[in-house]
């Protein structure tokens, strides 16, 4: 059963170590359970436990109140989807200016080191965090060397049949958008 926390004082005292990776996570579609599901099973063979970061609101919503993203799934339902990939738990920060103003740093060594005891960060290869999201997999390494945790870079994951796209929520919003239900569904890999 995936444990879900709204704030580090949820984590127990004695979480860890884990393999962590961070993002949006919307609608939860088929390149975020590939990552998911592979991090889970490599988390059992070297008995840590799987976190992911996520947060609320969505950070866009934050940063431009006037054109906030159009979510594929509600806080709620994502926890039920990114539990369906068998996470140990998950972290859901709420983003806020404040939070979002932490360096990179900051985030790293309070949130994943500190708070949820990372052997490993799994990250996109375009994964930005921290304050004007100065953060990237350089940053992310170089933190790792000093706080004692590896990298984990995954690559784009998957790409719908016959189109050599990325699967993606902005995507997913696209389609839905278009009103191609069917298309965004296998993207998703559910209604």
């Amino acid at each position: 059963m995936t444990s879900t926390w709204r704030t580090l004082t949820d984590v127990p005292a004695d979480f860890g170590p884990s393999i962590v990776t961070l993002g949006n996570f919307d609608g939860v579609h088929r390149g975020h359970r590939a990552v998911l599901e592979c991090m889970v099973a490599d988390a059992k063979e070297r008995d840590l436990e799987s976190v992911a970061i996520t947060f609320d609101p969505h950070p866009l919503a934050v940063h431009h109140p006037v054109a906030p993203p159009v979510l594929i799934t509600g806080v709620e339902d994502r926890l039920t989807r990114l539990a369906e990939t068998g996470l140990d738990a998950v972290l859901v920060l709420e983003y806020s200016l404040e939070f979002a103003d932490q360096s990179a740093e900051e985030f790293v060594r309070d949130y994943i080191v500190n708070g949820l005891g990372a052997a490993t960060v799994v990250v996109g290869a375009d994964t930005k965090f921290g304050r004007h999201n100065k953060g990237n997999v350089a940053t992310m390494r170089e933190l790792g060397e000093k706080y004692g945790f590896t990298v984990e870079v995954i690559e784009d994951a998957g790409h719908a049949s016959g189109d050599e796209r990325r699967w993606s929520s902005t995507w997913v919003r696209e389609l839905l958008d278009a009103g191609k239900v069917a298309e965004a569904a296998e993207i998703l890999g559910q209604p």
